[in-house]
């Protein structure tokens, strides 16, 4: 995909810097190449017009400037003029990141990972296990794994950092979702009929926000 690789561009330009409560409210327009890409309705903008950005660069920060309904991250991409589907863009930056992940993981651990694990797979888990509250589950997940690359992740197959009462050691499973059942089994069955954000398991409900 010529047309995709063109948002992975060493070189990005900041093409145009826009802050205002009209439409997009504050926005900021990125030129890869022949492709332009809008991010609207930003709280804050940290770049400049004619700025050179990377790849990875955090240029504004999402917010509900303009004409918006609640905080959100407006994206609008257009070749030659012409808004395109973001969504095969969005499909490829998806599997390069995890094919990066992949290599960062082989480099430290000398494996491959576990294919299955992700976010998708993840919330059926957790369906299929009836664990509540499931995007805040979601979230301390990757936040303990550090988006499944921790070692306790690869080596124990244990996504919550579980560890036994007895020792302190980390438990050990065949597979991650074994541990999707520990955690319902050892973890929420503890606030069962009491308010899961003030007994301490989440400590606050910007835990998925910070995701």
């Amino acid at each position: 995909m010529p047309c995709c690789q063109e948002l992975l561009r060493k070189s990005i330009t900041v093409k145009e810097v826009h802050r205002g409560n009209r439409g997009y409210g504050n926005y900021v327009i990125l030129q890869h190449g022949s492709l332009e890409c809008l991010y609207g309705h930003l709280s804050m903008i940290l770049v400049n017009e004619h700025d050179e950005v990377q790849a990875g660069d955090v240029v504004a920060i999402s917010g509900n400037t303009g004409k918006s309904t609640g905080p959100h991250l407006h994206l609008r991409l257009r070749k030659d003029g012409k808004s395109v589907d973001p969504k095969p863009f969005i499909t490829y930056l998806n599997d390069y990141i995890s094919d990066l992940q992949a290599r960062i993981a082989s480099v430290k651990f000398g494996d491959k990972p576990d294919k299955k694990l992700n976010i998708s797979n993840l919330a059926e888990v957790l369906e299929a296990y009836h664990v509540k509250y499931p995007r805040i589950v979601i979230a301390q997940a990757l936040l303990e794994t550090g988006y499944f690359t921790s070692r306790v992740c690869w080596d124990c197959k244990n996504l919550f950092g579980l560890r036994r009462p007895s020792d302190g050691s980390y438990y050990r499973f065949g597979h991650w979702e074994e541990s999707v059942k520990a955690y319902r089994d050892y973890v929420q069955y503890k606030y069962k009929g009491g308010d899961y954000h003030d007994e301490g398991t989440a400590d606050s409900q910007n835990t998925v926000k910070a995701i």
